[in-house]
């Protein structure tokens, strides 16, 4: 055998090894994320008005990829805080990789979201790369209104209308594909032409 083909046929198998790895250590991962969700459903039926273990549910479902899920468990919290009168102002609800960077998406709970005032807009979701916020705009009491925005001192930004009724997963997908849109690299300056001889 060559040299050249001893090489290949290492590197093949290296591959396969470290595929086979990551493959594993994702299997890993969700095995853990699973079982933390169990210890802490079981929490949550020993003590159910407690926020603090329905912020953790959340987080996991994220984990998880159930991202409905985790966004109903986020709600619960502001619900279980409001009761125990927790002034808790967000929670970190997951991190999200897109390439170069990363996007925090906090659930908002301040006294607007906690109490939605009857006209105007409450912010409860907010994806920290550049502030931008999913808007819910209020009229008579129930939301009327949804956006993609950006509050700049008192100057207000809308950065795309979206539905009300919307599912978590489609605000997430959608601000993933604004927030790649203002982020796109820029394409390279042509090159000055040559000048004429």
């Amino acid at each position: 055998m060559t040299i050249a083909r001893a090489s290949l046929t290492l590197l093949v198998l290296l591959g396969f090894a470290v595929t086979g790895f990551g493959e594993d250590a994702a299997a890993k991962e969700k095995k853990k994320n699973e079982a933390e969700l169990v210890k802490i459903d079981a929490q949550i039926k020993k003590t159910p008005d407690d926020p603090a273990p329905h912020h953790r549910r959340a987080q996991v479902l994220m984990k998880l990829e159930r991202w409905d899920d985790g966004y109903a468990a986020a709600q619960k919290s502001m619900e279980c805080s409001i009761k125990k009168q927790d002034a808790l102002a967000s929670l970190l609800l997951e991190t999200i990789d897109i390439g170069a960077f990363r996007v925090e998406v906090l659930f908002n709970m301040g006294s607007r979201e906690r109490k939605p005032p009857d006209m105007g807009i409450v912010r409860p979701l907010t994806f920290r790369i550049l502030k931008i916020d999913f808007e819910l705009g209020y009229m008579g009491g129930t939301p009327g209104t949804a956006a993609f925005g950006q509050m700049e001192g008192k100057t207000h930004k809308n950065m795309g209308m979206q539905k009300v009724d919307m599912a978590y997963k489609d605000i997430r997908a959608n601000a993933i594909e604004l927030i790649k849109r203002r982020h796109a690299p820029e394409k390279p300056a042509d090159p000055p032409a040559d000048p004429p001889k």
